[in-house]
């Protein structure tokens, strides 16, 4: 006769049991957004960044909702982050949904090939709790389309209040530029976080250490 806490354990080890396809299938997609090597060893208690933003990005994981925008050079380690983030989740067997921001864009070009509304299809994305949206901005010949499509899922989500974890390599002066007014205003909403990071690549800084520069 099992005790009612062996019972539990019982029923958590089939849970776990249960989540193990899936979890195969995001650690496939994480390799194939941010590479093997970094989806292997992205670590959340192992971030190289100002205390300052470790302390928002640690804050926001524990309030578990809303955005979390990181704009930052090429290869200052958001993409590490939301990568950590990921493994994050992973570990504690919460589904997701991550992608590069021109995948979000031909998801919804193929729907409206089908015929489909976008907004319809933004609406299906967004029915995931936990959403990453990598690189942000990255788009060429970034247009109205973009911007209205992007606004719409930065609205769904900001109103829904789910955890929305998004990167771009666009500062301050170039969001203003490139996104539209009110979707600037959506991302820096005080219930969101915002953090911008202007540094060195480390990719490239890592290489001149090794080569003693």
């Amino acid at each position: 006769m099992l005790t009612p806490e062996e019972k539990q354990d019982k029923l958590d080890a089939h849970k776990r049991e249960d989540k193990r396809p899936l979890n195969k299938i995001l650690k496939q997609k994480m390799i194939d957004v941010f590479g093997e090597e970094m989806a292997n060893s992205a670590n959340i208690h192992d971030l190289a960044f100002p205390e300052e933003i470790l302390e928002k990005f640690y804050s926001w994981i524990k309030k578990d909702k809303n955005i979390f925008w990181f704009s930052g050079n090429p290869g200052c380690g958001k993409s590490h982050m939301a990568c950590a983030y990921c493994n994050h989740l992973l570990d504690l067997d919460i589904n997701f949904r991550l992608m590069p921001e021109t995948e979000f864009y031909a998801i919804l070009r193929a729907a409206i090939q089908k015929n489909w509304e976008a907004e319809y299809e933004i609406a299906r994305l967004c029915e995931t709790d936990y959403f990453i949206l990598d690189d942000v901005g990255a788009s060429l010949n970034f247009n109205n389309w973009h911007k209205e499509q992007l606004f719409s899922f930065v609205d769904k989500r900001w109103t829904s209040q789910k955890p929305t974890f998004m990167t771009s390599n666009l500062l301050s002066a170039e969001l203003s530029n490139t996104l539209s007014p009110r979707l600037v205003s959506r991302i820096k909403d005080s219930k969101n976080v915002y953090v911008e990071l202007d540094w060195i690549d480390k990719r490239r800084d890592d290489k001149w250490r090794r080569n003693g520069v």
